[in-house]
């Protein structure tokens, strides 16, 4: 866990560095959930198949699926985007090392 943890802060990093913005997503139950209905799914060996919608897919594709839809509902809702934010990059060209801009960004998302 330490070397998947120091590749987080790195990214995070990274992130803040070329005011990228953030969202922490809880992968909990992403692959047990239908993308389309958020039905719970039935799986044959890796197949996820919804029984309301019809939608299938892979294990993995549907929780990365699923992840990227939280990501963007998570980040719909934060007043501000990369193209407003502009403390970060007046701080940069001033040489502080001020994060307003990207403090209001990180956000943690939990599993409902």
């Amino acid at each position: 866990m330490f070397t998947y943890r120091r590749l987080q802060h790195s990214i995070i990093s990274k992130a803040i560095e070329y005011v990228v913005p953030i969202v922490i997503i809880n992968p909990r139950n992403t692959s047990s959930t239908c993308p389309r209905r958020g039905e719970k799914l039935t799986y044959i060996h890796r197949l996820a198949v919804c029984k309301k919608c019809g939608f299938k897919g892979d294990r993995d594709s549907l929780g990365a699926m699923n992840i990227r839809l939280r990501a963007l509902q998570a980040y719909a809702g934060v007043p501000g985007s990369p193209l407003r934010a502009s403390a970060m990059d007046e701080a940069r060209r001033d040489g502080e090392t001020s994060y307003e801009g990207v403090k209001e960004v990180i956000r943690v998302v939990t599993a409902d």
